[in-house]
């Protein structure tokens, strides 16, 4: 019976247990019976014939559940592996976006670093731009002074050249033409001239100037 207990203990269904119960009443029945005598022997043999054909019913029952179990368990453990898979899946995709990131973040971080150097170094070059537009300052307020000293001098050349030539210069013209006007003492007349220098030389246009001043 103790061994009959512990195959009881294994059952983990009511249908189960109540198989077992009946098989253990059989047993103790078939033990109880008395040997010796043929009805007894025929008893027994009954007894045992009917425990077989209980067991074999059992053993076929539980191979039937167990056949259910291991179905629903097989079901179960390929859904776990398409879960397992697709979260597999899942995890190597946000793998590749985190690696995408990281190498975004240090693309980043080196074009950061160069324009912090191009910084340094137009920050370096400032003093030496301020030197130097200091110094075109200097030289253009120079030039400007020695201009502005040199204009009284060019007016005067500018009036005793109109005086000695009696020209009237227009600096309307265009281009390489040469305007004005020439007074013309003797023939107490002004006359306009034009004179253009196309691909003439300084000599030539100075000698139809002067024809111009001759009359």
């Amino acid at each position: 019976p103790t061994h009959w207990r512990g195959s009881l203990e294994m059952a983990n269904t009511k249908d189960e247990q109540r198989g077992w119960d009946e098989v253990e009443c059989m047993i103790d029945s078939v033990l109880a019976s008395s040997p010796g005598d043929d009805a007894g022997d025929r008893s027994l043999l009954a007894g045992a014939d009917s425990l077989l054909d209980a067991l074999s019913n059992e053993d076929g029952r539980l191979r039937s559940r167990s056949a259910e179990v291991t179905a629903a368990l097989s079901v179960r453990v390929d859904e776990e592996r398409a879960a397992l898979r697709d979260e597999s899946d899942d995890v190597a995709s946000r793998l590749l976006v985190v690696e995408s990131l990281e190498a975004e973040a240090e693309e980043l971080r080196r074009a950061g670093e160069g324009m912090r150097e191009r910084r340094r170094r137009a920050e370096e070059m400032i003093p030496r731009h301020v030197a130097a537009a200091a110094e075109v300052v200097d030289a253009a307020s120079d030039l400007e002074a020695r201009q502005v000293r040199a204009v009284p001098k060019i007016k005067a050349e500018l009036m005793l050249h109109s005086q000695i030539t009696n020209i009237k210069w227009s600096y309307g013209g265009v281009g390489d033409v040469l305007t004005g006007e020439v007074a013309l003492p003797r023939k107490k007349v002004h006359r306009q001239f034009e004179v253009r220098r196309g691909s003439r030389s300084d000599v030539e246009v100075a000698d139809e100037l002067w024809s111009i001043i001759e009359g």
